[in-house]
């Protein structure tokens, strides 16, 4: 936990020492003339979440709850990711827990989110390749290497599912995943539907990124959205050790902008919008996730 607070501290002065070079105020000008994009940008996330939603579902598989249950868990899940220090992997075990309450074998719900975790990332290779086409060799170096090393990562965990290492999360009460992951795997027809989903979630933030642009008077095209939506993306996927990804997103922004045009606090807004809307849809989140625990507590005392 000490560690994960000092990654806090660290991308907060971070984030401080950007903005004091930008300055605060042409950043706040411009996130003030883009306050009308926050709605938008909450109803398009929400459908974004919908459509993960189904992804997972499909992962999930007879045994899933309903699409309305499936949503509200994928919801919950990047409440918990995104508002807390959780290496992005607290929002899924506490979800998997969930579909356990719910009469889900625990083994399958843990199989099944992994491999809708691993096509999520899987799912960014398309629009990022496209995104690095349209730049060009000579002006992405960087980021070809970072979004490579993504990649091997990426690679490194498929691996580890195919060869059997999974094996080792059974001797923590999780018997059988390997076998749970091997059958997910030979059933090409779900895996693909959920990479679809995914990338059809994944495209739809460009429409997030290109209406905030255009709400605070920045003269960005689409091709300019799609490019900094989808490499500063890549780069808070990078940075997922940090907590919310903070400052890691905001100077991903910065390095992108500069290359299509987009001004330093122009991108900075940009990402503080999105801020704004992870406030507007983790809090509530997270307030929803633990009065469900609250209940469940609340339930185990009573019959104790």
């Amino acid at each position: 936990m000490k560690w994960r607070l000092f990654l806090v501290a660290v991308a907060a002065a971070g984030v401080t020492v950007l903005v004091g070079w930008v300055g605060v105020r042409p950043i706040s000008a411009a996130v003030w003339r883009a306050a009308w994009a926050i709605p938008v940008a909450v109803a398009v996330h929400a459908v974004q979440l919908a459509m993960s939603g189904r992804a997972w579902r499909l992962q999930l598989g007879k045994a899933a709850p309903g699409q309305a249950r499936v949503a509200l868990l994928r919801w919950l899940r990047e409440a918990i990711n995104s508002m807390l220090p959780v290496a992005q992997i607290g929002g899924g075990i506490a979800t998997v827990r969930m579909l356990a309450q719910s009469g889900m074998t625990l083994t399958h719900a843990t199989a099944a989110t992994t491999l809708d975790v691993m096509m999520e990332s899987l799912a960014m290779a398309p629009p990022v390749l496209v995104a690095l086409a349209l730049l060009g060799a000579g002006q992405s170096t960087a980021l070809i290497w970072g979004f490579a090393t993504l990649l091997l990562g990426l690679g490194g965990f498929f691996a580890a599912q195919r060869l059997g290492l999974f094996r080792l999360a059974e001797r923590f009460g999780l018997p059988g995943l390997h076998d749970a992951l091997a059958e997910l795997h030979a059933n090409p027809g779900p895996l693909l539907g959920t990479g679809v989903w995914h990338l059809l979630a994944w495209l739809l933030g460009t429409v997030e990124t290109w209406v905030a642009l255009l709400a605070m008077g920045a003269d960005a095209s689409w091709r300019s959205a799609f490019i900094l939506e989808t490499l500063g993306m890549v780069a808070r996927a990078v940075g997922f050790a940090v907590p919310g990804a903070l400052g890691v997103q905001e100077a991903g922004f910065v390095v992108v902008g500069q290359l299509v045009g987009i001004p330093p606090d122009a991108a900075i807004a940009v990402s503080m919008i999105k801020r704004v809307r992870e406030l507007l849809v983790g809090l509530p989140g997270l307030i929803v996730w633990q009065a469900h625990e609250g209940r469940r507590l609340l339930r185990r005392a009573r019959s104790a």
